[in-house]
Formats: C-alpha cells, sequence, structure tokens
C-alpha cells in the first residue's frame, strides 16, 4: 500500500511527554553553544528569498528547547530572548506558505514544543504571547495548506504562495518539501490532532483572522494575507481563493495525514539516495578545471557505500541538470530533523517498519553526511560547481553543526536504540 493513501488519525500525543524531555534533553556541552548563537528572526525585505539571514546558523533552537523544558535555567534563558524577538512586528514570520517555510519550522518548533508542556508554557509566556503564538501557528498551517492543497494545483495552474511568488512547488526537493509539509505536521502537534487542524482550514473566516494579526502587532505575518489587498495587481490569491483553496483540504486526492504518516512519506524522499562518493561514480562534473559534485577526500573509506539512505540532494536534479550539493543536503535535513522531533515529541511516533525504515535510512545518512562535512565537499548545482570544498568548519553554520550532530548521536539516536 502506497504511504500516501494512510489514514491512520489521530487525537493527540499518547506517551509521557515528561519522560521523552528528560531522556531527549542535550547536554550542557551543547547548551553552552547556543549562548552566542545569533537569533533568528524574519522580514521579506531582506535579500535572498528566505526572509532571514539566519538561516544556516540557525537549527541549535530544537536542542535548546528541549534543555529549557527540562529546566536547565541557561537554555531557558537564550529560549525566551529568541522567543522575544521572533514575536516583535517587523521580526515575526511573514509564513507566506513556500521557500521560507523551511527556516521559519526553527521558531514554528520552538512554539510546538513548548505548548506541549503546559507549566512552562503557563509560567513563561504571558497571554499576549501565548496568543500571538496561537495567530503564527494558525497562520503557519493556513499558508503552507494552501501552498500544498490540491485546489492550488488543479486545472495546471501555476501554484502561488500567499503573495503570488512562485518560487517553491510541494513536489521540489526536500527542502521545500519539508518546509511546507513540515509546518502541517506542527499544526497538528500544537492544535492537538488532524480533526483540528482540518477546523481551522474549514471554517476560516479571511476578515476576521486579519484584524486578529493586526490586533496582535503580527504585521510581517498581517501583510502577508493582506497581500492581494494592498498589491491588486499581483498575482497572490484574494480571501475567496485562499478559503476555497484549504476548505476540505485534499493532497493527491487524500485527506491530511497523520504526522507519522505525513513525515514517514517526506523521510523516504529526504533520504533517498544510495550512499556514493559524488556524481558519475565519483569522478564528478568538472566546473572551471574543478571535478565537482564529488567528496573532496576519503571515498575510498566512505561507509555504507551503496546503502539506503544517503540524503537525495546529494544525488539529485535541478534545472541545470545533475545536483550533487551538500549544502542543498542540509536543507533537506535540519527540517526533517525538526518534523522527527515533533513527531517523536507530539506523541504520533509509531514503532514498525516505517519507524524502522526511516531510523535506517537516519543511521546511514546522517554519519554520511557528517563524514562529507569532515572531509570536505565539491558541491555542484543549477549547472555549476564551487571550485572549494564546503566543510564543517563554515563558520555560519557552527552553531547547527556543533548542536544538531551531538544530539542526534547522543540523545535521539540512543532513544531510537533501546
Amino acid at each position: 500500500m502506497s504511504l500516501l493513501h494512510f489514514n491512520i488519525l489521530h487525537a493527540g500525543p499518547t506517551d509521557s511527554f515528561a519522560d521523552k524531555v528528560k531522556e531527549l534533553a542535550p547536554s550542557s556541552e551543547v547548551i553552552a553553544v547556543t549562548n552566542d548563537a545569533p537569533l533568528l528572526s524574519f522580514n521579506r525585505n531582506l535579500k535572498g528569498g528566505a526572509h532571514t539571514w539566519q538561516s544556516h546558523q540557525s537549527g541549535w533552537q530544537l536542542p535548546l528547547t528541549l534543555a529549557a523544558l527540562a529546566g536547565d535555567e541557561a537554555a531557558e534563558k537564550k529560549w525566551m530572548e529568541q522567543l522575544h524577538i521572533s514575536l516583535k512586528p517587523d521580526k515575526c514570520l511573514t509564513t507566506t506558505g513556500g521557500y521560507p517555510a523551511q527556516h521559519e519550522l526553527h521558531l514554528v518548533a520552538m512554539y510546538t514544543l513548548a505548548n506541549l508542556d503546559a507549566e512552562f508554557w503557563d509560567r513563561n509566556l504571558t497571554p499576549e504571547e501565548q496568543n500571538q503564538i496561537r495567530l503564527l501557528m494558525k497562520a503557519a498551517v493556513i499558508s503552507s495548506a494552501f501552498t500544498t492543497a490540491d485546489a492550488s494545483y488543479a486545472n495546471e495552474d501555476r501554484a502561488r504562495d500567499m503573495t503570488g511568488g512562485t518560487n517553491f512547488h510541494r513536489g521540489w526537493n526536500p527542502n521545500f518539501r519539508e518546509g511546507m509539509f513540515g509546518m502541517l505536521i506542527a499544526g497538528t502537534v500544537f492544535f492537538g490532532g488532524t480533526d483540528e487542524v482540518n477546523q481551522i482550514l474549514d471554517s476560516y473566516d479571511h476578515q476576521a483572522f486579519v484584524k486578529e494579526l493586526k490586533d496582535a502587532q503580527l504585521m510581517n505575518t498581517h501583510e502577508t494575507f493582506t497581500w492581494k489587498e494592498m498589491h491588486p495587481d499581483s498575482e497572490a490569491p484574494d480571501a475567496e481563493k485562499i478559503t476555497n483553496n484549504i476548505r476540505n483540504y485534499r493532497y493527491h486526492n487524500a485527506p491530511l495525514m497523520s504526522p507519522m504518516d505525513l513525515y514517514t512519506e517526506l523521510t523516504l524522499h529526504t533520504y533517498g539516495a544510495k550512499v556514493n562518493c559524488g556524481l558519475k561514480n565519483g569522478k564528478g562534473i568538472v566546473y572551471k578545471g574543478v571535478a565537482c559534485g564529488i567528496i573532496a577526500s576519503g571515498c575510498e573509506d566512505l561507509p555504507n557505500k551503496g546503502a539506503d539512505g544517503m540524503l537525495y540532494e546529494f544525488d539529485a536534479k535541478d534545472g541545470g541538470g545533475k545536483r550533487s550539493s551538500i549544502t542543498y543536503a542540509l536543507s533537506g535535513f535540519k527540517p526533517n530533523l525538526i518534523n522527527h522531533s515533533l513527531v517523536v515529541m507530539g506523541g504520533y511516533w509509531q514503532e514498525g517498519p516505517e519507524a524502522d525504515e526511516i531510523v535506517s535510512r537516519m543511521n546511514v545518512g546522517i554519519p554520511d553526511l557528517q563524514y562529507k562535512l569532515e572531509k570536505g565537499y565539491y558541491s555542484y548545482s543549477k549547472g555549476k560547481g564551487k571550485t572549494e570544498p564546503f566543510t564543517i568548519n563554515q563558520p555560519k553554520w557552527s552553531w547547527a553543526f556543533n548542536t544538531l550532530f551531538p544530539w542526534w548521536e547522543n540523545q535521539l539516536m540512543p532513544f531510537h536504540s533501546k
């Protein structure tokens, strides 16, 4: 049976959240890395399309949140700093539903995991902040439902995001898929189940929601949801189109899947390649005299050659032909790991053949990624190569590397191995 058509619906978390927090809280060394990590914020006027310049530097928010929930005071202090800047009018999520979703997941996961701990939530957040987060989560769900719904792709229409942008597709490479569908996973965990998310989508009142965003001073998000009104000549959807396209949500004719089923489909794609040293059997594609799309050294000792689980972006395609890019691989790895944590912490993880396959592939793909980072990788994408290898010592990525890899190895991997 296709994974797409599993119809297991969950009402909400089923196992002990507190026990998992205790088991998955990172080490003090990981927490220390986050002390000077740049805080993540968003603004659509920033160049690059991600609406943020901290995307490469992020990732640390995930283990930090688990440490804060476990009672670490330093982690809680940093968590609050990130929270407060993320709720400012000109720094909150833009929730366009397209390309930026993969980067917004860092904050969405932060909010979602905190919301699962009622004591932490009520102790640290004011009622006004709680309302702001609920509105941001609702906006994230609505925008990503819009950009993934069958209705937005009907009649061979070019799908648009909430501001009319076209730099996305629900079937594109993992960074797009993990971001947009990840919002639906997060929303299901945050609001308590697929029924609750469907209720949000089916009862959507555009004017009322726009007013709520403005009253809460979430101006980045408000700008997105009023884009058509402010830019009538744009290709952005109007209130009627948004409402119609998200109502009775369907993805390939199926209703909203449970987080476990949706995450399984995502992961089998994100970790969907066989381990190799690079393009053309490790010979690469020559660009400006340099063989690109290959590991810089250590091919002969590459672990797990031929095994399922290499990140798809090491052996993919794009508009320029073949693609083998370590930065694109990282752009699949990070949101996938966030989505993994949401499924586990939200109580939706289900032991069985699908879970075993997911963990097996991650146990191959994550060490493969780390090995290639340590040896260096000459990326190739969009018909061009990088003539300098990308390594684990890249300064702008250090906070992500030094928190996510040890957290996976020392907490999450043992959690699944017990």
